[in-house]
């Protein structure tokens, strides 16, 4: 929408070169190839322009831009020859589309955008510096999978104004922020061959950003999208009615199944046109006390409405044990009774294997009790018609938890549980255990998701008589609980039972920045809604701390230190310890009610609070889970303090800061309030009710914005900044679960590959090397053609070549022959529909492998099992750290627990417990060893180094020098950082002295000044040619 986009970018040149055609950028003859044909009209370009436009008439002198810099010149020439090389580059796929954000990061990158909102694209100029400088077309196109852009790579814009031009300028990426689409301008409508009609959710967009300006997708280009997953979808408000009709029919199915007599009602809602469609999710409603199965239209009237079947039955609500008994006697009863039920029109269109079952009240404990049932043997009950695996989620309204974790525990299911803050008979007092809903929340182990609406009531989430069952201040009534009740059922119902992938986004973005339209948040001060969601893959989560371990204030349940200097810290049971929310001391986690009194619930947390000052609370990341960069998410739960007198200071939602520290010393921070939301204020009943937790969701590359500097692949702490100038001025906060996650989804094994062998170290010169690697799509799907591997020589151009299926899941690679002198470095990639691009090994291009060229020729190999003639010097008045040869202790003051190779025995910096490096330097230096014979030597080594100051200047380091004079002088070839862990390191010899008969290496450990503590360790350290010929 170029108009838009001139108000955004204003000052930019929204113009540039076009190209002819639409052939690649290279093609210099217009053959729709790059090849040696295309030489001679190169060069002809390059010197005679006029000659080149004579000859060729219908080509552009602009394809023989291959630097994109508007000229042909002198530049072009390298690119041109990698181009007749390498073959025509791939385009990259990036995240672009999003919203813009006034606080740092500048920019959230999401999947879901309502119909009635503008789109947004953005590049971040120090991630992708090639852009600054050049022109290029933003287009949105209908969202197309990996195979169909090879198929066909034109581009065509939807949107009203034609594809954007626009100019990259500048060095943030709020400078490179550009609308693409105005409000209401693209089009929502998705149909579903299940249904007939337009009853999906999320129209999926791709946006390519064209580089070359051709008109294609191909080599050099930008696109959001290229896989299962589409750049963006685009919703309609999910309030509103759906296509279809709705036919509703009342019946009695009888006491089979266990059902007692008089409660064998059931309520039917589906689409009246069923018989033209395919297998439809099933969603089974289960009432509580007082309650009628006929109350539930709402619900079965909108999800019917969308291609749902809905069955709400009669309950037996005596107690919620046999409730769950009739949940699960109905789901078989009504399955077993088809052919009766509305005439059999529904035989043939209940999907058995996508059942949700809904509860409310006692019935949404009962749902809960009615999972345990049949998942944990022996069943209590045993299904005829479905099983546990066919219950793909558990949906609790405002329950009751008269039982313990023993039985009331929805286990490994998808779970969502709602809250009613105003709610006047499943209260969430703080005396009354079965009145607490969280309990069932926190007993799900797997994905799981809390919504808390306040002013709103019992009786106001069904839409029958019986009164609003309500207290407190700000109602929305039952229209307004319908409307964030219904808004939510649908995209998280299709997001479990379809794998509707922007449905999840209504689960876990700030609802103050994300909610269906009609829902008035921001405009009606009374529309408060509290969100959690935890993804909940094996696979794909992990936590740096859950409090459920490792218990005290200083350490994480992953190992790592903890530190703060926030007041009135605790940390214990997530369970108000009296029978009111009146604030005292001598309840700190008044208000959580997370946690029932049972011994069984072992919910953890830790409580603390600031005023006025700024302050701190600091995770130290353990080495294993350093690599943030393997991970798309880092979040963490929590809520304010009821009624303490820093939560009535603030009076609204709170935020805090979020900083990451890599190894280096470099920081990025990011406040909770940047993506529109915070931790919310609890409901005002009663002066305040129980703590709603929310949990905050940030994506762990949004810390690299505007070139932070941060190394992501080793981040050493997490730490939330509290005080004036992080955030809310004062607080008291509850906080839990600090982890990282992948955003895998619920029911899927990942596409995986691996190599079957080791890489060999060493590769023949002059000869192809084949590799046997083994693919396996689980629950995914190989996206066709993109099983490659890529390669380069001596850090120049990534070139890829196909892999080769054998059969099954056995595949070969081929490594083209190199040189003597070439250093080869591989890797291997294949994309799953779900999965994304998988590579072996993980970090791709980052760290990929590589393999020597030549023969081994060894000329040190040290274990230090002996002594091979290595000296230690230390500095005069050196108390302790000296470097001595022994098997390590493993003290707890940062020494190694073994040495790296397993042999025994290493060089560490004092081996004696609690003597750690004070004063120095001391230095450990190698015998005289002989390179004047060698090609290109290698010096490899594994080292240790702990320092607990990661801040220069008290931040210490491991040096590594080498020297070719016998030691008369060095060169610094490493300067190693706190690493906590053995890690090997390689150093090319002759890249850094001449190679002579007086070769020497030394490390040098010093703590300077004198107050950290610094623990060192060496071991296999290993000297060797590689002889090639």
């Amino acid at each position: 929408m170029r108009r838009d986009a001139l108000t955004l970018v204003a000052g930019l040149l929204l113009c540039g070169p076009g190209v002819a055609g639409a052939f690649q950028v290279g093609d210099l003859n217009c053959d729709d190839a790059v090849n040696v044909f295309d030489i001679d009209p190169f060069v002809l370009a390059l010197v005679d322009p006029s000659g080149y436009a004579a000859q060729h008439p219908d080509c552009d002198v602009l394809l023989a831009d291959t630097n994109y810099d508007g000229a042909v010149n002198v530049f072009d020439i390298d690119p041109f020859v990698t181009l007749l090389t390498g073959g025509p580059s791939e385009p990259e796929a990036i995240q672009l589309a999003g919203n813009a954000l006034t606080d740092y990061p500048y920019f959230e990158f999401v999947r879901a955008f309502h119909q009635n909102a503008p789109i947004q694209v953005a590049i971040d100029p120090t991630l992708h510096p090639e852009i600054v400088g050049r022109t290029a077309d933003i287009y949105v196109v209908e969202e197309q999978t990996a195979g169909e852009w090879v198929a066909d790579p034109s581009l065509d814009d939807v949107t009203v104004d034609g594809m954007l031009t626009v100019t990259f300028a500048g060095t943030t990426i709020q400078e490179n922020t550009f609308q693409v689409t105005g409000p209401n301008e693209l089009n929502a409508a998705v149909y579903e061959e299940l249904t007939g009609d337009y009853t999906g959710l999320g129209h999926g967009y791709d946006v390519v950003v064209d580089m070359n300006r051709n008109g294609l997708l191909d080599g050099g280009d930008y696109i959001d999208g290229l896989g299962r997953e589409a750049g963006l979808y685009v919703c309609h408000d999910t309030t509103a009615p759906g296509p279809l009709a709705v036919t509703n029919v009342t019946y009695s199915v009888g006491t089979i199944f266990g059902i007692p007599a008089g409660h064998g009602g059931q309520k039917l809602y589906y689409p009246t046109n069923v018989a033209e469609m395919g297998q439809l999710p099933l969603v089974v409603v289960s009432h509580g006390v007082g309650h009628d199965y006929q109350w539930y239209g709402h619900i079965g009237n909108h999800l019917g409405s969308y291609g749902f079947i809905v069955m709400s039955h009669q309950n037996n609500v005596s107690t919620v044990e046999t409730a769950s008994l009739t949940t699960c006697g109905h789901t078989d009863a009504f399955l077993h009774l088809l052919p009766g039920i509305a005439g059999g029109a529904l035989v043939g269109h209940v999907d058995t294997h996508r059942i949700i079952w809904v509860g409310h009240s006692r019935g949404g404990e009962g749902v809960a009790i009615a999972i345990h049932r049949i998942s944990f043997t022996p069943h209590s009950y045993e299904p005829t018609y479905y099983t546990a695996e066919d219950i793909v989620m558990v949906d609790s309204m405002l329950p009751v938890d008269f039982n313990t974790q023993q039985l009331t525990y929805p286990g490994s299911v998808n779970y969502h549980l709602w809250t009613a803050s105003g709610d006047a008979d499943v209260h969430g007092g703080a005396g009354v255990d079965r009145a607490q809903t969280f309990h069932i929340h926190e007993r799900a182990t797997r994905y799981r998701q809390s919504t808390v609406v306040q002013g709103t009531g019992h009786g106001w989430f069904h839409s029958g008589s019986g009164g609003a069952v309500f207290e407190g201040p700000c109602p929305i009534n039952a229209a307004g609980t319908h409307l964030v009740q219904l808004g939510l059922m649908l995209p998280m119902y299709k997001h479990y039972a379809h794998g509707n992938i922007p449905g999840s986004d209504y689960l876990w973005r700030q609802y103050e920045r994300f909610h269906p339209p009609s829902v008035p948040v921001g405009i009606d001060p009374c529309y408060v809604v509290s969100q959690e969601y935890r993804n909940g893959h094996e696979d794909g989560t992990c936590f740096i701390d859950d409090y459920e371990t490792n218990e005290g204030a200083g350490l994480s349940s992953s190992g790592g230190a903890v530190t703060y200097t926030v007041t009135n810290l605790t940390e214990g049971r997530l369970d108000d310890n009296n029978s009111n929310f009146a604030w005292t001391a001598g309840d700190p986690f008044n208000g959580a009610t997370q946690d029932s009194t049972d011994w069984w619930d072992t919910g953890r947390g830790v409580v603390f609070d600031w005023n006025g000052v700024n302050q701190y609370y600091e995770w130290a990341v353990v080495p294993e889970l350093r690599n943030f960069a393997a991970w798309k998410y880092l979040s963490l739960r929590g809520a304010q303090g009821t009624q303490h007198p820093y939560t009535m200071a603030t009076a609204g939602l709170l935020t805090f800061t979020i900083t990451l520290r890599d190894a280096a010393g470099n920081v990025s921070s990011i406040n909770t309030g940047a993506y529109g939301g915070g931790f919310g204020m609890p409901y005002a009943r009663q002066g305040g009710w129980h703590n709603e937790m929310r949990r905050i969701r940030m994506r762990t590359s949004d810390f690299l914005a505007n070139g932070s500097g941060l190394d992501l692949s080793n981040i050493v702490a997490v730490r939330l900044d509290v005080g004036p100038s992080w955030g809310t001025n004062q607080g008291r906060i509850v906080i839990d679960e600090l982890m990282l996650d992948n955003d895998l989804p619920s029911a899927l094994t990942p596409l995986t590959l691996n190599l079957i062998n080791p890489p060999p170290e060493f590769v023949p010169p002059h000869e192809p090397v084949t590799f046997n690697i083994k693919i396996m799509e689980g629950d995914d799907q190989l996206v066709e053609g993109t099983a490659l591997l890529y390669y380069r020589h001596d850090g120049g151009a990534w070139h890829s070549t196909p892999l080769v299926q054998v059969a099954g899941e056995f595949w070969t690679g081929t490594l083209p022959a190199a040189a003597c002198g070439d250093l080869p470095e591989y890797y291997f990639s294949a994309t799953g529909q779900v999965s994304g691009v998988v590579t072996a090994p993980p970090a791709g291009t980052t760290a990929p492998f590589s393999s020597l060229v030549g023969t081994y020729v060894g000329i040190l190999d040290d274990n230090f099992e002996s002594d091979l003639g290595w000296t230690v010097y230390s500095a005069p008045g050196m108390t302790s750290g000296a470097w001595q040869r022994a098997i390590p202790l493993g003290a707890a003051d940062g020494s190694p627990p073994e040495d790296f190779d397993g042999s025994g025995r290493c060089y560490v910096t004092d081996n004696r417990a609690s003597f750690d490096v004070d004063g120095g330097p001391t230095y450990l230096t190698s015998p005289v060893l002989d390179l004047s014979g060698a090609d290109d030597p290698v010096l490899r080594f594994a080292a240790w180094f702990t320092c607990d100051d990661l801040i220069p200047p008290a931040q210490d380091f491991l040096d590594v020098h080498v020297s070719s004079d016998g030691g008369a002088t060095w060169i610094q070839v490493a300067h190693i950082a706190s690493f906590d862990d053995w890690v090997q390191h390689e150093v090319y010899l002759a890249d850094y002295i001449p190679l002579t008969a007086g070769f020497q290496v030394r490390f040098t450990a010093i703590d300077s000044p004198n107050n950290s503590r610094t623990e060192a360790a060496v071991d296999a350290v290993t000297v060797f040619d590689v002889s090639c010929e």
